[in-house]
């Protein structure tokens, strides 16, 4: 073969393949693009999935919390919660933990962190209320709501002067919220602080003329202090106001033993039993009664 045509030979050779490299190299990016448009669209699909179940998460943590916000105003303040909503409560903060632990990417409000910590104050679960509440204040530290459930949590605990500082830091935000005055009160008269109880009580009544909590409240610490009087009218108030509530039965009980009027305090006390069955422990143990705790019928009444 002459150099010529082996030098043709070469060239047709060497365009056959750059043809080919060429053609090669078009499919590739033909299929490149269309896997990147692939990846776009699978991308795509997950994003708009990832965000159906994070709206689906949220619309059923907003079910929850409405449900929990609609029971706990009502018996934030009680001193006794029936069994029945206990158990509503053990099971929306159930769900609640589980859709959370499902999606960590859910997203809590303020009043989401508060309402949550008033469920897990009436559960009985004080420490992890006040880790609700201080969530909400790492959010919102000027919320007096927040640092008044932080309180009564406290209060629960024993741990009183926390507790006092937590309102006296509610009160110091908002002067205005009853709520945290009431808290104090009951700090106080936990800590047989009477008088200083009162000036809170008429502090939530000058607010709240309503509010019964207050009005028997300050009942009981005037009967601690010997101003029966003044504590019998203030049972009149709360008997205008909630002539059902066990507390008021109770404390009326409490003043008739003080006084010597064996009758009417036992009287009281059956009604006050009548109206919630889970007081036998706590008016065993109450000195208040001791007076009348020997009587037949005082121990009848417990043992029931």
């Amino acid at each position: 073969m002459s150099e010529t045509q082996k030098q043709f030979q070469e060239e047709a050779e060497q365009k056959i393949k750059d043809q080919i490299d060429a053609e090669v190299t078009t499919e590739l990016k033909r299929q490149v693009e269309a896997f990147k448009q692939e990846l776009e669209t699978l991308k795509s699909d997950l994003v708009s999935q990832l965000q159906h179940l994070v709206v689906a998460a949220q619309h059923e943590k907003e079910q929850i919390f409405n449900e929990i916000s609609r029971i706990t105003p009502s018996i934030i303040q009680e001193e006794f919660v029936a069994p029945e909503v206990q158990q509503k409560l053990e099971e929306l903060t159930k769900q609640l933990e589980s859709l959370k632990s499902a999606n960590p990417q859910l997203y809590l409000t303020v009043d989401d962190y508060i309402n949550q910590g008033h469920a897990l104050w009436i559960e009985n679960r004080y420490e992890d209320a006040i880790a609700s509440y201080e969530k909400a204040l790492q959010l919102q530290p000027d919320s007096d709501v927040a640092w008044s459930g932080k309180g009564q949590a406290l209060q629960r605990l024993k741990r009183y002067e926390e507790s006092l500082a937590a309102h006296a830091e509610a009160i110091k935000i908002n002067p205005n919220n009853f709520r945290s005055w009431f808290g104090q009160g009951y700090t106080l008269r936990y800590m047989e602080h009477y008088e200083e109880a009162l000036i809170s009580y008429d502090q939530v009544i000058q607010i709240n003329p309503d509010f019964h909590h207050a009005w028997n409240h300050r009942a009981y610490a005037l009967i601690k202090l010997g101003r029966y009087q003044e504590a019998w009218d203030s049972l009149e108030r709360v008997r205008q106001l909630k002539s059902n509530s066990s507390n008021l039965y109770y404390n009326q009980a409490c003043y008739y033993a003080l006084n010597g009027e064996i009758d009417s305090a036992i009287a009281s006390l059956e009604q006050a039993m009548s109206l919630n069955d889970r007081l036998n422990y706590i008016i065993n143990i109450d000195a208040d009664f001791d007076m009348i705790k020997d009587e037949q019928r005082f121990q009848e009444l417990i043992n029931r």
